[in-house]
């Protein structure tokens, strides 16, 4: 039977009367809004069917343009109309990303034996949207009398109650679903998934990308609140989403998901909190601006999350949440590109990202960020050999100066500067951590600056403190392969054996092998170097050239005593392109396994000469073999690690 000749559906105890526009529990009339009941009767016309958001905003409001919060709203109205709880979803199911499901088996009919006119009557006042008509007043008259007159003196007060009734529930919905859950419920954890780029253009990933990011730093500064990382989120882009997997997966309370679609001039956001133990929505929007007011939308959706986050926001929330790092939108756009370009970690690449963050920096002098990205870039081609290290060094730190001179608020700016001082020998760590720190104090989930400041601990041997900053990093990434695997090698320097297998194992399944340098290490004092081999080999079959895994099996090699093929995987190293002696200190690892004290001191020699030793982890087991020597020991001090 079509929907337009169905007059009645039931599902449970409830029966929709379409043609007069009831909502009956058990035979009682359930109260509700014209609108509300509009949604409602579309949700179960179309049960078992997903429907989009944007097909039920189009149907509902077909000649105005309304935010999304409206339908949010009414479907949060109905739920509690029909008495569900946020743990348990019978009726009304939210598909995250896409709009809702009506799940529950409706029965359609088209007999009205069951309606009876008083209560049609009564139902009539409480719904208050039903114009007296003929219909109605001719069953009136049908009436007892007593029915009659008792009902006309009683109308205003029936109306009065029920308008008063349907403003005060429809006050308290709207408290519940856009101020915040109570404060016993209130969400510390949250996942921010890569919004979907659904514009026409493909490669406008860059722009919800940046978005997204941008929302991850704006909720990064709430008191109190976990925000995970990027590289913890963005690993599901392009996935189906699973919220109640996620939540598990990450440990968090709530998650967020949105769409991006821009053409032209034209930009539309969609937002959706999600709760992930029920997978519920507890709250969406949806935004359509010019795209010069991007900064605007990213502010207001920043803002309405915050505020279903939290029954109350402090003043420095209020403060953080309102901070905008630029208000020129093409400096903006450069910047966004610049960081797509960075990410892709090839030659060409770097060259683009510098000539983004460069040409943002012209035309916002004083995108303290923009430097910031300056000096991650100048980093990057230090470790890749592709700049001399000292041009490299100079160029990082004095883009990680102005950063914080432009901004000396910004934690990404301190965590700049920290990590020209600890990543490079000669180290200055004293400075480095006390920039690290106070990046982690302006920001505490801010990953890069935990990350740095566990790798500084772990180079100066301070291992317990390395460990205990391994796990918070952890804490806000908790599926990054590399940090698991980094937090099992600082056991491994530890001589902590059977703790760092156990974490290194559970790593693996995290992300590919050999993403570390220390990572062979753990084949080697295994004795697993056949294995370790194999893969090595796959690797290389598969064209990858990285130096890291071109080290690996020169040092696999030279722990088989193979020399003649470790020699050539040296000589490899010195082939690769490159400024320098930018391969000085992984040279000299091969030649450590070998036992060939002098040349692995040699090339350690070399390499901090030329300022081309990116980091050390003194407590290597690579450097057992020549840890003994007096020459070892001078490096060390002239490294600025301590004994």
């Amino acid at each position: 039977m079509s929907a337009s000749t169905t007059r009645f559906y039931e599902f449970g105890p409830f029966r929709i009367d379409a043609e007069r526009r009831l909502l009956l529990r058990d035979g009682e009339p359930v109260p509700l809004t014209p609108k509300v009941f509009d949604t409602l009767l579309l949700l179960v016309e179309h049960h078992g069917q997903v429907l989009e958001k944007e097909q039920m905003i189009a149907a509902l409001w077909p000649d105005s343009f309304v935010e999304e919060g409206n339908l949010t709203y009414n479907i949060s109205v109905i739920r509690k109309a029909l008495g569900e709880s946020p743990n348990e979803r019978r009726y009304v199911i939210t598909v995250p990303g896409r709009g809702y499901r009506f799940a529950a088996d409706v029965h359609k009919g088209a007999d009205d034996a069951d309606v009876i006119v008083a209560r049609y009557t009564r139902s009539t006042l409480v719904i208050h949207d039903q114009e007296p008509g003929p219909a109605l007043e001719s069953q009136a008259k049908d009436l007892p009398a007593a029915v009659v007159a008792s009902t006309n003196r009683r109308k205003l007060i029936l109306i009065g109650l029920a308008l008063a009734a349907l403003v005060l529930g429809a006050v308290a919905v709207y408290v519940l679903s856009h101020k915040g859950q109570p404060a016993g419920r209130e969400m510390r954890a949250i996942a921010i998934l890569p919004f979907v780029n659904s514009s026409p253009d493909p490669h406008a990933d860059y722009l919800s990308d940046g978005i997204t990011e941008s929302l991850i730093n704006s909720l990064s500064q709430l008191s109190q609140m976990k925000v995970m990382a990027r590289t913890a989120t963005f690993r599901y882009k392009g996935k189906e989403v699973d919220v109640q997997a996620i939540g598990r997966d990450l440990g968090v309370d709530g998650v967020i998901t949105g769409r991006v679609t821009q053409q032209d001039d034209a930009l539309i956001v969609q937002a959706d909190l999600l709760n992930v133990a029920d997978g519920s929505q507890v709250w969406g929007a949806r935004y359509s601006r010019k795209l010069g007011d991007i900064f605007a939308v990213q502010e207001q959706i920043a803002k309405e999350i915050a505020g279903n986050l939290r029954s109350k926001l402090t003043g420095e929330d209020q403060q953080a949440l309102s901070r905008r790092y630029t208000e020129n939108f093409q400096a903006y756009q450069d910047y966004l590109l610049g960081w797509n370009d960075l990410r892709h970690g090839s030659r060409d690449n770097f060259a683009s990202a510098i000539s983004h963050f460069e040409k943002a920096i012209r035309e916002e002098p004083s995108y303290a960020l923009a430097y910031c990205a300056l000096t991650e870039v100048y980093v990057s081609l230090i470790i890749r050999g592709y700049i001399d290290p000292g041009e490299g060094r100079r160029k990082a730190e004095e883009a990680a100066r102005t950063a914080l001179f432009l901004d000396p608020g910004l934690a990404e700016a301190h965590a700049a500067l920290g990590e020209t001082r600890v990543f490079f020998a000669p180290f200055d760590f004293n400075t480095g951590d006390r920039e690290l720190r106070r990046a982690i104090e302006l920001n505490p989930n801010l990953a890069v600056a935990h990350q740095l400041l566990a790798a500084s601990l772990l180079e100066q041997g301070r291992l317990t403190e390395a460990i205990e900053a391994w796990q918070k990093a952890r804490e806000l990434d908790p599926l990054s392969a590399k940090v698991a695997r980094l937090l099992a090698y600082s056991h491994l320097l530890k001589r902590d054996h059977s703790t760092a297998q156990e974490i290194f194992e559970q790593a693996q399944d995290l992300g590919p092998p050999f993403i570390i340098l220390g990572e062979v290490e753990f084949y080697l004092q295994n004795g697993k170097l056949a294995e370790a081999l194999v893969t090595l080999q796959k690797l290389r079959a598969k064209g990858i050239h990285d130096p890291l895994v071109i080290t690996s099996e020169g040092m696999v090699y030279a722990a088989q005593g193979k020399r003649d093929e470790a020699l050539r995987v040296i000589n490899e190293l010195e082939q690769l392109p490159g400024v320098g002696l930018s391969r000085a200190a992984w040279i000299a690892r091969v030649y450590a396994v070998m036992n060939d004290k002098q040349r692995a001191l040699d090339w350690l020699e070399r390499g901090l000469q030329a300022g081309a030793i990116p980091y050390f982890h003194k407590d290597a087991p690579v450097w057992d073999t020549v840890r003994g020597e007096q020459r070892f020991q001078d490096l060390l001090r002239r490294m600025g690690i301590a004994q």
